[in-house]
């Protein structure tokens, strides 16, 4: 009897054991969230992602998380993509000993896309990106990327000055890709205005472009919808964009009812739509200043 004693007093013991050391034993791991599809986001390609930036003696290479087209990298990309990598250069040298560096590469899945060299750390100047220099044989050397600036004056129509804009091809230089998909669909580059130019930039990345309603159409793609905004530049309108043109954007964005919303114009856009911008993330300006940059990201997104 004693020892059957003992063995209910062990099995009383087993019993508490595994009711406290079992209770504490790790719950499964949660399901990890279903990431987004995030190529399906014009906002969002906006600007270039910087995967890695590695360093090496006097080479600093920048890896962009972006996608080439199937006939890779031609001169305006390289172009760009070099421009980029300076720029985080620049940005970098604020936060880290990167004094030393002469010369930089940019590097898309592994690929070298473009190497520029600079004489000396301190003339990496990022108000200079237009005039970078490919080494190596680079056909992309001799080739200038103007992405235009704001005029200093802009004059009302009826004053005196000249408000007319040039034709907005003269401020491009679109990738041999997208030029091809676009007269391959009927639209000549060289004549057409911005928001055909954006319109036929969307339907080659894939996305279902609505019918026009008025200057708006929504379009879609991967589940996610998109509100594009055209504003029109006539010949005896003011060449930068008014507060009633971005107010009424931004009123319209908001009744629509899509995840992002742009507005496309062939006018400069005044310094208060980064701010507009920053309040509201979903929507973006597409003027004229930032259509090279537009297209081109959005190419490689």
């Amino acid at each position: 009897m004693r020892y059957l004693g003992y063995a209910f007093i062990a099995v009383g013991l087993l019993v508490i054991l595994y009711g406290i050391f079992g209770g504490r034993r790790k719950k499964p791991p949660a399901e990890a969230p279903v990431a987004s599809d995030a190529s399906s986001s014009v906002v969002s390609a906006a600007g270039l992602t910087v995967s890695d930036f590695h360093v090496a003696g006097h080479e600093a290479r920048v890896t962009f998380d972006a996608v080439l087209p199937e006939d890779g990298a031609d001169d305006v990309l390289r172009g760009r993509l070099l421009a980029a990598a300076v720029k985080a250069v620049v940005d970098k040298k604020a936060s880290l000993p990167i004094d030393g560096v002469t010369t930089v590469s940019a590097v898309v899945d592994g690929e070298l896309i473009g190497t520029t060299s600079f004489d000396a750390p301190d003339e990496i100047d990022p108000d200079e990106l237009s005039d970078i220099g490919v080494v190596d044989g680079d056909p992309m050397a001799g080739d200038e990327v103007h992405v235009p600036d704001a005029p200093e004056e802009l004059t009302a129509p009826g004053k005196g000055g000249a408000d007319e804009l040039k034709q907005l091809s003269a401020d491009l230089s679109i990738p041999a890709s997208v030029d091809a998909a676009l007269r391959a669909n009927g639209l000549d580059p060289a004549s057409a205005d911005a928001p055909e130019l954006v319109r036929g930039v969307l339907v080659h990345k894939g996305y279902t472009v609505g019918a026009m309603d008025g200057a708006d159409y929504l379009a879609t793609k991967g589940g996610k919808s998109l509100y594009v905004h055209n504003v029109s530049h006539d010949e005896d309108s003011h060449p930068e964009l008014g507060d009633s043109e971005i107010r009424a954007f931004v009123a319209a964005a908001a009744t629509s009812k899509a995840d992002e919303a742009i507005l496309v114009t062939a006018k400069f856009a005044p310094f208060s739509v980064y701010a507009r911008e920053k309040a509201n993330p979903s929507i973006r300006f597409i003027s004229r200043e930032r259509i090279q940059e537009f297209i081109t990201q959005l190419t490689l997104s």
